[in-house]
């Protein structure tokens, strides 16, 4: 294959992959990451230059935040700016991850000498099109794109003859490329690279090397790892709420450890499943499951096989993946030390128990073990007559694994729930809480949207963030979800709120109480998709806040929506405009937020902070 051929197929592949990304949902927007970087990417990456939020959760520090300043961020920032649609822009970011991995690992696998020119493009698209990546793509391509850099963070490193001070400064730009919004997923990037030089040759070049590489990565993470520090030491301990290491570990085996198929979302029921919809067929069907056992085998026997070019470090780095990976997993298959691994995932490497972001580790080597394996295809590499007769049924049945694999990318790579825009009615609810709520750095003008939900899923769409926290310039917004960074005081404050919603009656002491938290505004979404979401219907909201004295209603925005239940006590479903604003009375009266009271007739109290309701309830 003469070299202008070679660069016509990668091209064509490339285009083609940009267009399987491009084509579906064309014209929506998805829950892709962050809804800010599609809605004001420019005022959150200016809200990301600061660990402190005042604007949110009456005051929190920002989850990792800062690693959108690079360089997904910009992208972002650059192309809507220039005038392209929010949904183009997502999907060309899209396609950059999938075209960055396809070409990383064709790159690393020639250099190597592994395979033939066609043979090293099929591995190079297994390696593109992973389980993974048909997972995850749709859904957050910011944590999945440093796994498209990791062959581009191996590959200076692999050239013997290079000066070592300059590959492993190209090798940092890629660790720097691949930027920090998600730490764990960044660091994944570098135990392969490690791994290389410590099967290297021992002597001057390969001590070089590995000290100007271990430089160049600590200057290329430098920039978010300080601020990480920072949260690590301060923000509240919200891994704690969320999913724990028997659930990561849990869908581990040898099996999807091996295929690819070990992120635990995939194996979710219900409506939880959509959020992966091609990783769920990819385990679901029977047919799929026997596509991605065939690529691994592939890949594995090319491991395996004697002949095979650096054939201990291809080992070596499917070895460490299973370890890193599996180790954890309890089953059929339980590891000596796992319920030791699951007590320290829980624990103190807690900021990685999602072990599945290291699937890397072995996907790359065996995306390299498949384009040697497929070159046996070639006549001069077979042997006898039976040899060349088998060879090209075997290719084809490589080639149809691997279409298997990543056929559910052709059409539910893109998660449901998407959406043309955000309604214009938070738009219009945005610009009334800017103009009377006040500044972030104001505690009275706050506004507390109601009722609480895990994520932002509405009948609209699901954009999973919150509209509100892209839309408001000068407002602050505080909100129940389901990662409260905003600290447990403030936590246990609005599961108080939540329990009145839910009980659907008012209470005399709801506007006092919410006056002391500096609350002005109540905002009562009722356009929330309540199957999904698992909201209190909006009917026991509604109730909950015309009952109580001191809230008044004074703006409502967007259409009438069903209410979710019957109107109580009348039995005839109601409906509710999208969206009303109702006013705490007396918020914007308080003078200041600490003050001085007199000692005579202070009261004790013994309790958190949602014990002051009942005490208000009761006139205290």
């Amino acid at each position: 294959m003469t070299p202008a051929v070679e660069r016509l197929r990668t091209t064509v592949i490339c285009l083609l992959l940009t267009a399987a990304v491009t084509v579906q949902g064309a014209g929506l927007v998805v829950s892709d990451t962050k809804l800010s970087l599609t809605q004001d990417p420019l005022g959150y990456l200016q809200r990301s230059l600061h660990l402190w939020d005042p604007a949110g959760g009456a005051g929190q520090l920002q989850n990792q935040a800062y690693g959108y300043l690079f360089p997904e961020g910009p992208f972002h920032a650059l192309l809507i700016g220039a005038g392209l649609p929010p949904w183009s822009v997502q999907r060309l970011w899209q396609s950059v991850v999938v075209v960055t991995a396809f070409l990383g690992a064709r790159a690393v696998a020639t250099r190597l000498g592994l395979g033939t020119p066609g043979t090293r493009l099929l591995g190079a698209l297994a390696f593109a099109l992973a389980p993974r990546t048909v997972s995850q793509l749709g859904a957050v391509s910011g944590e999945l794109w440093p796994y498209a850099l990791a062959p581009w963070v191996l590959l200076p490193l692999l050239d013997p003859t290079g000066r070592p001070r300059r590959a492993a400064a190209l090798s940092g730009v890629a660790v720097l490329l691949a930027g920090g919004i998600n730490a764990a997923a960044t660091l994944a990037v570098l135990p392969l690279p490690a791994l290389w030089l410590l099967t290297r040759e021992k002597g001057p070049r390969r001590r070089r090397l590995t000290l100007w590489w271990l430089a160049a990565v600590v200057a290329a993470t430098a920039w978010w790892l300080v601020p990480l520090l920072l949260l690590a030491r301060f923000s509240p301990p919200f891994l704690s709420v969320i999913e724990s290491a028997a659930t990561t570990t849990g869908t581990t085996g040898l099996w999807p450890v091996l295929t690819g198929n070990d992120l635990w979302l995939q194996y979710l029921g219900g409506g939880l499943a959509a959020a992966r919809p091609a990783g769920a067929l990819l385990v679901e069907q029977p047919a799929l499951v026997l596509c991605s056992t065939g690529v691994a085998a592939a890949g594995l026997f090319g491991c395996l096989r004697a002949g095979t070019p650096h054939r201990r470090f291809l080992l070596a780095g499917v070895l460490l993946g299973l370890v890193v990976v599996g180790a954890g997993h309890v089953g059929a298959l339980t590891g000596p030390l796992a319920p030791y691994e699951r007590t320290l995932l829980d624990g103190p490497l807690a900021a990685f128990r999602n072990v599945h972001k290291y699937d890397g580790l072995l996907r790359l080597p065996l995306a390299l073990g498949l384009a040697e394996a497929a070159a046996l295809v070639q006549p001069a590499s077979v042997r006898g007559r039976l040899g060349e007769a088998l060879s090209q049924p075997v290719a084809l049945l490589a080639s149809l694994a691997l279409v298997g694999v990543a056929a559910p990318a052709l059409t539910v790579l893109q998660p449901p729930g998407q959406f043309a825009e955000v309604p214009g009615w938070w738009a219009q609810t945005a610009a009334f809480l800017d103009a009377h709520a006040g500044t972030p750095d104001d505690p009275r003008g706050r506004a507390l949207l109601v009722p609480g939900a895990p994520f932002g899923e509405y009948v609209w769409g699901r954009p999973l963030d919150e509209p509100l926290v892209s839309l408001l310039h000068r407002g602050s917004l505080v909100v129940r979800d389901n990662v409260p960074l905003g600290g447990p005081g403030v936590t246990r404050v609005l599961d108080a709120v939540q329990e009145v919603l839910e009980s659907g009656r008012g209470s005399p002491a709801l506007a006092p109480f919410l006056q002391r938290a500096g609350v002005r505004y109540v905002v009562a979404r009722n356009d929330l998709d309540l199957f999904r979401s698992g909201a209190v219907a909006p009917v026991l909201v509604q109730a909950a806040l015309r009952d109580s004295p001191g809230l008044s209603l004074v703006a409502s925005f967007g259409p009438r929506l069903p209410a979710g239940l019957a109107s109580l006590g009348s039995g005839v479903r109601s409906t509710l405009p999208a969206v009303q604003v109702f006013e705490v009375q007396g918020a914007d009266t308080v003078a200041t937020v600490v003050d001085v009271l007199p000692r005579t007739g202070a009261l004790r109290v013994s309790g958190g902070p949602e014990t002051l309701l009942p005490l208000l309830e009761q006139g205290v």
